[in-house]
């Protein structure tokens, strides 16, 4: 997800990282009706809220205070705009309070650019204009600038397309202010640009260009940069595949706290994949982004402590960071607190409660979810006993080559259980389950083909051999580029 400039302040806890709290913060074009009293409060409130995350750990709270002054002179008014002199005044700031050059830029202009659109209720408060107008003139006057030369409105007018925030969502046209403040060498743009170029988004897929901005970003400390560009090394695209390369551009990522290279760090050194094996290095990893708010992260950090890889076995807390991560709607999380309270490991026995976060996870397409959902309407427990429900999870879970899904699947058709009977697809998904390692089903397979011919025999062969698995969205998105 690229940085987001958006709307106003919401009531929410804090993001895990600056990315995601600005998108949260500035997030949509309806302004909240503030009363002109209150637009000082409401900004040093949101300005506090991005400072919690800019700011070190344990920072003097009166240093907090003179920062939050700071950035409200800068951004104090509709027709302030420091797009300009931008980059010199973080710098300034970074310095007097101790902080990240490119994380108060992005925050600075996050909050300026907003107040010039029209989205902050400082901006409103100045003007009788409706917010629509305000947003239409506003949004020419950064056309303008674009069209000028000017890299910070080309980079927030490629951010406006690419998310479809005020005007029609246009990737080609993202793409095209992006290369033009990325030609200025704005590295922000660079680092959308190579992104963009990566995904094929906008245009054709173009490794080699997506390597050459990447690399640029990355050098200049582009946090994301930095993550793709360990990721297009890990993954050999468009480069030799070098993970030691791929290692140091993640951890550069990892060590300003980019969550994704946090996590993708953690699966390295748990699984020794272009770093030594090592637990408690990968558990570093993941808890440093579970703690921010990850679930991805979450889910990685219960399944090592529910294993007690790294560390003692801790039933209680990884069923505590599987909650977490749930609730979130991570599918892999959902279905684990599920089986924890099915099997009551950390939580009481409570059927009924796993059913329901087995079909939240299985509504999200998790093929493991699907099948013990469906293990459950076969059998009555925790849910209303419905056979020809469970038969549909188990044809989505099969669908996906769940081995054991694909056996109850034979099951129903040799029997002609909510299905008509037929030897054929009997036979052809007890191959297919064979074939995912689930042994029971030769049994089976021995007894269909007794009362088959060989012609049917043969159609069941050809229909598993031509059987492709659909793939769970979730698997996919763990190979994106973020």
């Amino acid at each position: 997800m690229f940085f987001v400039v958006r709307g106003v302040l919401r009531t929410r806890a804090v993001p895990p990282d600056l990315n995601s709290l600005l998108e949260t913060v500035l997030s949509g074009p309806d302004v909240p009706n503030v009363p002109t009293r209150d637009t000082e409060a409401v900004m040093h409130a949101l300005v506090e809220e991005a400072w919690s995350e800019v700011l070190p750990i344990g920072d003097a709270p009166e240093s907090r205070t003179s920062a939050t002054g700071a950035v409200l002179e800068l951004c104090g008014g509709r027709n302030t705009h420091p797009c300009n002199e931008l980059s010199g005044r973080a710098a300034h700031l970074a310095q007097c309070y101790h902080t990240d050059m490119m994380q108060l830029t992005r925050l600075l202009f996050a909050l300026s650019s907003a107040l010039v659109l029209g989205w902050l209720p400082a901006a409103r408060a100045q003007s009788t204009d409706t917010p629509e107008s305000q947003r239409a003139t506003a949004l020419e006057e950064l056309k303008q600038m674009a069209m000028e030369g000017d890299a910070a409105a080309q980079y927030n007018l490629g951010v406006l397309y690419h998310s479809g925030n005020g005007v029609p969502k246009e990737a080609a046209e993202a793409l095209k202010w992006f290369r033009m403040a990325a030609e200025q060498g704005y590295r922000g743009a660079q680092s959308n640009l190579g992104t963009m170029l990566y995904r094929g988004e906008g245009g054709p897929k173009d490794l080699a260009e997506a390597f050459k901005w990447l690399r640029l970003a990355a050098e200049a400390g582009e946090s994301r940069a930095q993550y793709n560009l360990g990721a297009m090394y890990s993954n050999g695209d468009g480069v030799p595949e070098d993970q030691a390369e791929a290692t140091k551009w993640l951890r550069l990522a990892a060590e300003q706290d980019f969550a994704a290279a946090q996590i993708r760090l953690g699966v390295m050194y748990r699984i020794g994949r272009g770093v030594p094996e090592d637990a408690a290095e990968a558990m570093n990893w993941f808890r440093r982004a579970a703690e921010k708010g990850s679930a991805e992260a979450q889910f990685h950090l219960g399944s090592m402590l529910y294993e007690g890889e790294g560390v003692p076995k801790d039933v209680t807390q990884a069923v505590e960071w599987y909650r977490r991560a749930a609730e979130q709607g991570h599918g892999k999380a959902q279905n684990n607190y599920a089986n924890s309270f099915l099997k009551g490991e950390g939580v009481p026995v409570d059927p009924s409660e796993a059913a329901k976060w087995y079909l939240r996870a299985a509504d999200q397409g998790n093929p493991q979810s699907q099948f013990m959902l469906g293990i459950l309407l076969a059998s009555g427990e925790g849910v209303p006993k419905n056979a020809t429900e469970a038969l549909t999870w188990f044809q989505r879970a099969a669908e996906q080559g769940h081995a054991k899904a694909q056996f109850e699947l034979s099951t129903a058709f040799s029997r002609g259980e909510g299905v008509t009977k037929d030897f054929v697809q009997a036979f052809a998904w007890a191959t297919l389950s064979v074939r995912g390692g689930y042994t029971q089903a030769t049994a089976r397979r021995e007894v269909l083909s007794k009362g088959m011919t060989r012609e049917q025999i043969a159609e069941a062969q050809r229909i598993a051999a031509e059987f492709k698995p659909k793939v769970w969205k979730a698997d996919e998105a763990q190979q994106s580029p973020q």
